[in-house]
């Protein structure tokens, strides 16, 4: 991702960043990647749209990016997440894969702390989050450290 590269040139230290993207860990995009194989906003392949050029692409993503991707980008690229948001909240009728989802990260962070490896508390928290499962544009604002 070059965007927090570029952004790291042009911001001065304190400097705000804020970055928007689809949230293809909300429950109603998992649910679409386990039964059709592609994430909520990325079904369409870019190629399709480019069949007809008087059609405008108003809404075409490229790549799923995860919280975690981004959080691991901003952080390589001098940036603190000072928090994040969700544009609004869809899915809720998927509520009740929030055990499911519960306890396969309860399960992922026990074998991580059994092979000494991460805690994983503080990310699953975030995973967790009524704005993770249940928010449709996941919103991050960024700032550049010293």
């Amino acid at each position: 991702m070059i965007l927090p590269k570029n952004c790291r040139k042009v911001l001065k230290p304190g400097g705000k960043l804020v970055l928007s993207t689809p949230n293809i860990l909300n429950l109603k995009s998992r649910v679409r990647f386990l039964t059709e194989g592609c994430w909520e906003y990325f079904r369409e392949t870019p190629l399709e749209h480019s069949k007809n050029p008087k059609e405008v692409i108003w809404n075409l993503h490229l790549i799923p990016w995860r919280y975690h991707d981004l959080e691991y980008l901003l952080h390589y690229n001098n940036f603190s997440i000072g928090d994040y948001y969700a544009s609004k909240y869809e899915g809720l009728y998927w509520a009740f894969f929030i055990p499911i989802i519960y306890f396969q990260l309860k399960d992922k962070a026990r074998r991580a702390y059994k092979k000494g490896d991460m805690n994983l508390a503080r990310i699953n928290k975030i995973l967790l989050s009524k704005k993770m499962l249940f928010g449709e544009h996941l919103i991050i604002k960024a700032v550049k450290n010293p």
